[in-house]
């Protein structure tokens, strides 16, 4: 105990939300400490300790008496959360007065439902709709912005510093969001990022309140734009100090940027998914491992079965009637070595067995074409060239 700030909260309350959280079975974790500010807001551990491995109560404790006296211990040195995904909830969280936020944003009043009084404003938990995600939104000044994941440090938390213990709005029952009004929290956050994204392209500063969630993208973006780990971090730093106002401070951007290495990882892009399909296909085949059953490959955009001989259309690189990925960061030169290769294969100068590559004229040639293969251009003494390919 700090002994300055003796803990006011009474041990009956915290007993009381023991037994609370645990008949609605809620994930509750636990912050960083309770007499430092910044650690009685914040889940920063990792591993069993995270938020995002927090468990409901009930299987936690097996009584509802168990639960309340593992809270009141619990608590007396750490402030509770409440976890989305864990408790199978949706929390909103407004930052700022209620009624101003939802005039402004054109948001109707959200059904009554337990919630409690932050220091920022009023927060609320809801009951997620069956074969929906759990989801945390927040509702400030600049939009609506929702997670797919989330806590919320909640009743009966004490902020020392600020002299607040956040007190329970009264409501012992999780209500539900309905369609409508969850499509349009949904629907708002939508436009709030796609607003992000436009002033992040435009070179605008990035608000206090959108620094954690546009740091994460941008990770993202610079991860699945084919930048290393730490070439990436080092410009997530840069796009801090340069964009964000205020900047974050060095562990909170390592903290956007370590979740965005693993959300990346396992949320791959349909062309990330095809591409190490490939690989293992093609590292199947060259094992050529005896007895092995022939290999499927399925891609987004088509079924594939490779079997009998192949037919090249470049040999050792583009198979006949078969899909290739063409692959490669931005700006390196795919669309023009896409132009090149039809310019290519319509004069037959590939070196492959599809008719059109023995010297014949295939559908698509070019009309103009001076010479239509390489034998015809050595006689000439010219070198082949594209420039005149009519598609």
């Amino acid at each position: 105990m700090d002994g300055l700030r003796p803990d006011v909260r009474p041990d009956g309350l915290l007993e009381g939300a023991g037994r609370f959280y645990w008949r609605l079975n809620a994930a509750i974790a636990w912050t960083d400490g309770v007499y430092d500010d910044m650690q009685a807001k914040t889940c920063s551990r990792s591993g069993k300790a995270s938020w995002k491995a927090a468990k409901p109560l009930r299987e936690q404790t097996t009584t509802e008496d168990a639960a309340a006296g593992y809270f009141k211990e619990r608590a007396r040195r750490r402030n509770p959360c409440v976890t989305a995904s864990g408790s199978g909830w949706d929390l909103v969280e407004y930052d700022g007065d209620r009624d101003e936020l939802d005039a402004k944003h054109g948001i109707p009043r959200l059904p009554a439902t337990f919630g409690w009084q932050s220091r920022r404003g009023p927060h609320f938990a809801y009951e997620t709709p069956l074969g929906e995600a759990p989801v945390k939104v927040q509702v400030d000044e600049a939009g609506v912005t929702v997670w797919s994941d989330g806590y919320l440090v909640c009743w009966p938390a004490w902020r020392p510093e600020h002299e607040l213990v956040y007190d329970s709005n009264g409501v012992t029952e999780l209500s539900q969001l309905s369609g409508e009004l969850r499509g349009l929290l949904l629907e708002l956050a939508g436009q709030a990022r796609a607003e992000a994204r436009r002033r992040f392209a435009e070179g605008e500063p990035i608000p206090e309140g959108h620094r954690d969630v546009e740091l994460f993208w941008q990770a993202v973006r610079l991860i699945r734009g084919g930048a290393g780990e730490q070439e990436a971090l080092e410009r997530l730093h840069r796009v801090n100090v340069g964009r964000c106002r205020p900047p974050l401070d060095t562990k909170a951007v390592e903290k956007q940027f370590v979740g965005a290495v693993k959300w990346a990882r396992q949320h791959p892009t349909d062309a990330e998914r095809a591409r190490e399909m490939a690989r293992r296909h093609l590292e199947e085949r060259r094992a050529g491992v005896a007895g092995q059953a022939p290999v499927t490959l399925w891609l987004p955009f088509a079924d594939v079965t490779l079997s009998g001989p192949i037919r090249w259309v470049w040999r050792g690189r583009l198979p006949e009637g078969a899909v290739t990925l063409l692959c490669g960061r931005p700006k390196l030169g795919k669309s023009l070595l896409s132009v090149w290769l039809a310019a290519q294969l319509s004069r037959g100068l590939l070196h492959g067995q599809a008719p059109a590559n023995r010297g014949r004229r295939g559908r698509g040639a070019g009309r103009h074409a001076r010479f239509k293969t390489a034998k015809a251009a050595k006689k000439h003494k010219r070198t082949p060239t594209w420039r005149s390919w009519r598609s």
